[in-house]
């Protein structure tokens, strides 16, 4: 379970169907209307959002597998894309974690710690990478 300090709570919640295929949803749930709250809209194989994560601004972050490697979305409290960055493809990524203002997102693999830098402009090629050791 993440909070953003905005009020909202967000749970990856993960389930099997009669098929024993794993699924997954992203939930939110907002004090103001004390309720859960589907962000996603269908189920997903729950390596599609591998990992969720959130800054104080009140953004919400996943680590999307998809096709051709790992990305970090950030997204607001609807489930909107507002930035990506896309990882190496030879990146494995465990966890991630992000600086109070969403800026700077911390990846870490088996044995690196990166970090990627998204810049003001609403580019999804732009970002800064850096490996700390």
């Amino acid at each position: 379970m993440e909070t953003n300090n905005a009020g909202h709570f967000y749970y990856r919640l993960t389930d099997v169907d009669e098929e024993f295929n794993r699924l997954g949803r992203i939930l939110r749930f907002d004090l103001e209307t004390p309720g859960w709250k589907t962000l996603d809209s269908n189920p997903y194989f729950t390596d599609v959002h591998y990992r969720i994560g959130t800054d104080y601004s009140g953004s919400l972050y996943t680590l999307d597998f998809l096709t051709g490697g790992f990305k970090i979305v950030r997204r607001d409290s609807e489930f909107m894309d507002q930035k990506r960055i896309t990882l190496p493809r030879t990146m494995n990524p465990t966890t991630m974690f992000f600086s109070d203002s969403g800026e700077t997102a911390l990846v870490i693999d088996l044995n690196t710690i990166h970090r990627y830098i998204f810049t003001k402009k609403e580019s999804v090629t732009n970002f800064y990478e850096e490996k700390i050791g």
